[in-house]
């Protein structure tokens, strides 16, 4: 059982621009919070999570809330949701650059073991509800977007060197001309921050270099579309926030058929 907080769409861009859509694309189950350090299951379930070899790597250290979600989709558990009031924040000494990459390596690596799953899957399913979260008027939260599409704009011409490792020439140079519009009035479309994610996964897949960095690579463009998603939806009601990220997880899936060629 994976819960459902009750927080703004806006909250928690690392999940709703990346993991959250990205996992429904792979794994073909609609959940809201493949992230999240709480969850309910059966003994079962407990029993088979300690049998798997995770305990001692890398992922069984700081990508064990991630795995346990991606463990119970590929292997066939009966899963559903349940509605929860706001997770208490938990302050972070992690710095950015670092709990980023912990996520993304995380899911990448989860990915790649679990591959015999999801490669026959298409589309995704909508996982049952067995009660929803409480309803409340939830602020939006502050952030300071045009500072991030400004770094944006630096950062991919800084690390052009690596991006041209990891990257398609066509996705590198629609990067570009994005980073050479006015930060204020950047936009990041849907279709190519799916090309940089998915070519991101396939360069961590085929080692073109040090995996942990093209990881780190990915992250200032996934502040580039963050800021840029920001900027067109701060001020937007909910609903208009919800149906824009709704329209990300459909791209995902419709561009996941190539990700599959090309993983292949």
């Amino acid at each position: 059982v994976a819960p459902v907080y009750q927080r703004h769409p806006l909250e928690g861009p690392h999940v709703t621009q990346l993991v959250r859509p990205l996992m429904r694309a792979v794994y073909g189950w609609q959940v809201r919070e493949p992230v999240a350090p709480e969850f309910g299951c059966s003994n079962r379930f407990v029993s088979h999570c300690l049998e798997q070899d995770v305990w001692d790597s890398e992922l069984g250290r700081v990508g064990i809330d991630l795995w346990v979600t991606a463990e119970a989709l590929a292997k066939g558990f009966k899963c559903c949701q349940a509605g929860l009031s706001p997770h208490p924040a938990t302050p972070t000494r992690t710095p950015f650059g670092e709990l980023f990459g912990q996520i993304v390596e995380s899911a990448f690596v989860c990915l790649e073991r679990h591959a015999p799953y999801w490669l026959s899957r298409n589309g995704s399913e909508a996982m049952p509800l067995a009660s929803p979260p409480p309803s409340a008027t939830l602020d939006p939260p502050m952030v300071d977007a045009t500072r991030l599409t400004e770094a944006f704009a630096k950062d991919v011409e800084n690390l052009r060197s690596v991006l041209e490792y990891i990257l398609s020439g066509e996705t590198l140079a629609s990067l570009e001309m994005l980073a050479e519009k006015q930060p204020a009035r950047m936009r990041f479309p849907d279709a190519l921050w799916v090309s940089t994610v998915y070519e991101c996964l396939l360069a961590h897949r085929s080692g073109v270099m040090r995996r942990d960095h093209v990881v780190q690579a990915l992250a200032p463009l996934y502040l580039g579309r963050t800021g840029s998603f920001l900027q067109q939806y701060g001020t937007s009601p909910e609903p208009v926030v919800d149906e824009a990220l709704e329209n990300l997880c459909r791209e995902f899936e419709r561009s996941k058929p190539d990700l599959i060629q090309r993983w292949k």
